[in-house]
């Protein structure tokens, strides 16, 4: 086990530290944050230590060409671990200033749900961006994003396979899905909804 792979376990066991002084904080106990923090810290924290820990598990019982990714993600894992470890904190901190908000709301009997228009605008135009910062730097490891679209096809038969460090930001491509229904769902010029 290289030194790498000790730096992914440790900001993965912060992650799901984080993870469980949320959960144990909280009033409540069975909401969204719930199964999304099970689902979160079972997906990018306990399936990528599993993954680092025993590397051979792997290849029993998958698809050659996933047991090609989980060795391109496995070497990249530190970086992936930052990521994941990043973006769940800052879900956390948006999650919590929205929930205040709610509850401020609600407490001094205004409308239930006071959240601005134009905040809610400009985190669909984050999430636009981060999706398309995430799509140019996928491209780079398939030789930018013409070659990409090019051979997406291609790509998606397994037949050509990427590899690189920013492999790993295909899966981030989708946020640009939560930044379109934002857009779709909001109004900047109202201020309340």
């Amino acid at each position: 086990m290289n030194n790498y792979n000790i730096y992914s376990i440790f900001i993965l066991s912060m992650l799901i530290v984080l993870i469980i002084t949320v959960e144990i904080i909280r009033k409540r106990r069975i909401d969204f944050l719930f199964i999304f923090n099970l689902s979160y810290v079972l997906f990018f924290a306990i399936i990528p230590i599993i993954i680092i820990l025993f590397p051979d598990l792997l290849y029993y019982g998958i698809p050659a060409n996933w047991a090609y990714h989980f060795n391109v993600y496995r070497d990249n894992m530190v970086v992936a671990s930052i990521y994941a470890f990043l973006f769940y904190l800052f879900f956390i901190i948006i999650f919590t200033l929205i929930s205040k908000k709610r509850f401020v709301a609600k407490s001094t009997e205004k409308k239930a749900s006071m959240v601005n228009q134009d905040v809610l605008f400009l985190f669909g135009i984050a999430f636009l961006i981060f999706g398309i910062i995430s799509f140019f730097l996928y491209s780079t490891s398939m030789g930018g994003p013409i070659s990409t679209i090019v051979n997406a096809q291609l790509k998606r038969s397994g037949v050509y396979e990427a590899t690189g460090v920013f492999t790993f930001f295909k899966h981030f491509m989708k946020s640009v899905y939560f930044g379109l229904f934002v857009f779709y769902t909001t109004n900047p010029n109202k201020k309340n909804i």
